[in-house]
């Protein structure tokens, strides 16, 4: 496993990502990292694209999925295309310096949005770890994140 997000997370979460070795568990703690940022942000029910997300890395993470690869693609394009769309705007918002609390919304999105994107991955200790580093970055909170790691890992 990379080393890369799990150096820059908390280390009592990361030390329950390295000893989780059931790929579930890893998956499952991912995709709650990423609806617990995606509540936080106030973004789920504004972009419908999330939930279409949401459900894939549920159905990849049961690893018993039957949708063809084309779906799947669609799904990871539209999740990275809002993704990228919500840090040009907290971009824009940066630049003009008295936007601060715009660029904050839109900086947090962005990071919960990318949180559910690494849900999709397919090694499930990266996806663990990259899905808790965005979410960390979209709430600035180790400690909901620390108790959802103890209640999934």
């Amino acid at each position: 496993m990379s080393q890369g997000s799990l150096n820059l997370i908390d280390s009592r979460i990361a030390i329950l990502i390295r000893q989780c070795h059931e790929e579930s568990y890893l998956h499952l703690f991912a995709i709650q990292c990423a609806l617990y940022a995606l509540e936080q942000s106030k973004c789920r029910d504004i972009y419908p694209d999330i939930e279409e997300g949401i459900k894939l890395a549920v159905m990849l993470s049961q690893k018993n999925n039957n949708e063809n690869g084309i779906y799947i693609e669609i799904i990871i394009k539209k999740i990275e295309k809002l993704a990228a769309s919500l840090d040009e705007e907290a971009f824009i918002y940066h630049e003009k310096c008295e936007e601060n609390e715009k660029y904050y919304e839109k900086f947090f999105q962005a990071r919960a949005v990318m949180s559910l994107l690494m849900c999709l991955q397919s090694n499930s200790a990266k996806a663990a770890a990259d899905a808790c580093y965005e979410a960390y970055h979209a709430t600035n909170s180790y400690t909901e994140l620390l108790i959802i790691s103890e209640k999934y890992l």
